[in-house]
């Protein structure tokens, strides 16, 4: 069995705050509309 690491990035750094804003109010209609996740970036090693 081997170790996995799993990388989890949040994408609301991004240098436009427009993009961060939408991002972000994507996030928050998942999290109120059907209670899970959102945009996020993820990587596994």
């Amino acid at each position: 069995m081997q170790e996995v690491i799993l990388h989890v990035y949040d994408v609301t750094n991004s240098a436009n705050a427009k993009t961060n804003n939408t991002i972000l109010q994507i996030n928050r209609i998942f999290k109120d509309g059907i209670g899970l996740g959102g945009i996020f970036h993820s990587a596994v090693q």
